[in-house]
């Protein structure tokens, strides 16, 4: 499976949707003290989803030599209204801050 494929399936067992890959788009996020994320932001249309038509997803390796990676999904849903702020939104989430600081994160997992 590709990394795609990976977050449509992270997309559909986080949000039990259907998704179709619509682009890819760079981000680079500052955070207070020059703590930066720089990637690459997946978007997806949603199948039948009742409130979302949008979701945002990326592959997130928090380090260490055990090749965990870490499926961040984000709605499109207020105030998430871009790639931008999805990320600014993960990242101000415990989901994303504890996938960052390796502090048992509830993102899903896979290796």
């Amino acid at each position: 499976m590709n990394s795609i494929q990976d977050l449509s399936k992270a997309i559909l067992e986080s949000h039990g949707v259907g998704s179709i890959h619509m682009s890819s788009i760079p981000v680079r996020q500052k955070y207070g003290q020059g703590q930066v994320w720089d990637g690459v932001v997946e978007v997806f249309m949603l199948t039948n989803h009742t409130k979302a038509k949008t979701a945002y997803a990326w592959t997130h390796a928090p380090g260490g030599n055990d090749g965990s990676k870490k499926h961040i999904t984000i709605l499109h849903l207020p105030p998430v209204d871009s790639p931008q702020t999805a990320v600014r939104a993960a990242y101000d989430s415990q989901v994303f801050s504890a996938a960052y600081h390796r502090q048992g994160a509830t993102a899903r997992s896979s290796r």
